[in-house]
C-alpha cells in the first residue's frame, strides 16, 4: 500500500515521555499575570527594611544621648530630664538612683524616699534593687523612723546573710539601737560581727564602733586597756630658736 498506516506501539513497549515542562516559562507567565502584586510586595518589604534600619539608628542614637546625659548630669533637673526623655533606656534606672541619692545628700529625705520607692516599683528585677532597698531604709532612719528602720535593716540582714551590703545593714541596726538608747543591744551586734568576721574589711570599723558604744556604757574593751606611749611634744618656736643659738 502507498498509504502509510499509523503503526501501533508494540505490546510491552515503554510509553513515550510527556512533553518537558518549561519552569522558567511558567515563572515568566506568573510574573506577567501578577506583576502589580509583586511590585507592591517588593515595595512593602523595602519599606519594612528601611523602617527597621531607621528604628535601630534612632535607638542607637538615643542610647548614646542618654549615656552622655547621665555622665554630664549635675543637678536634679538634669537627671529628671534624662528620665523623662529616655525612660526606656538602661540609663533611666541609674539616673533615678542617682537622683534619689542626690536628694538624700541634700537632706531632702522625704523626696529621696519617694524616689527610692519609685525605683523599686518600676524596676523590681534590676540588679541595683538591693542598693535601692538600703537607700530607702537609710531615708527612714534619717527621718527618725527608727523602729521601722531597725526592722527593715534586720529583715535585709536575715534575707541576705552573705550580701556585700550585709555589714551596712548590721551597722544600721546598731545605729538605730544607739539612737533609741539601747546601747547594750548595739554593743552585742558589734561583738557578734567582730567574732564572726575577724578577717573582714569591715572588722576595724566594727571594733571602732564597739569601742565607742562601750565607753557610753562605761565598759572599756580589753583591746583599749593598753596605755599608748606618749609622743614627745614639739617645742614652741621661740624656745626652739633659743636652743639653736
Amino acid at each position: 500500500n502507498t498509504t502509510q498506516e499509523k503503526q501501533e506501539p508494540a505490546p510491552g513497549a515503554a510509553p513515550s515521555a510527556p512533553a518537558t515542562v518549561d519552569e522558567f516559562q511558567t515563572l515568566r507567565n506568573l510574573v506577567s499575570a501578577n506583576s502589580f502584586l509583586l511590585i507592591v510586595l517588593v515595595c512593602v518589604a523595602g519599606v519594612a527594611i528601611i523602617g527597621t534600619s531607621v528604628y535601630r539608628t534612632k535607638k542607637s542614637q538615643g542610647l548614646q544621648e542618654a549615656s552622655q546625659m547621665l555622665e554630664a548630669a549635675r543637678t536634679a533637673k538634669d537627671l529628671t530630664t534624662l528620665i523623662e526623655r529616655h525612660g526606656s533606656t538602661p540609663f533611666a534606672p541609674l539616673a533615678l538612683l542617682k537622683l534619689a541619692k542626690m536628694y538624700f545628700n541634700a537632706g531632702e529625705y522625704d523626696t529621696a524616699l519617694m524616689r527610692y520607692t519609685d525605683f523599686l516599683a518600676r524596676y523590681p528585677k534590676h540588679p541595683m534593687v538591693d542598693g535601692a532597698t538600703m537607700g530607702r531604709i537609710h531615708c527612714m532612719e534619717a527621718k527618725g523612723q527608727l523602729e521601722e528602720a531597725l526592722k527593715a535593716y534586720a529583715s535585709f540582714s536575715a534575707a541576705n546573710p552573705d550580701h556585700f551590703l550585709g555589714p551596712d545593714a548590721l551597722f544600721g541596726q546598731a545605729r538605730c539601737l544607739e539612737l533609741m538608747g539601747r546601747f547594750a543591744e548595739a554593743k552585742a551586734l558589734y561583738e557578734d560581727f567582730v567574732a564572726a568576721h575577724p578577717e573582714s574589711g569591715w572588722t576595724s570599723k566594727a571594733e571602732e564602733l564597739l569601742s565607742k558604744v562601750s565607753r557610753r556604757l562605761g565598759v572599756v574593751p580589753e583591746e583599749s586597756t593598753e596605755i599608748a606611749p606618749l609622743k614627745p611634744q614639739a617645742k614652741p618656736a621661740a624656745e626652739a630658736q633659743k636652743d639653736s643659738r
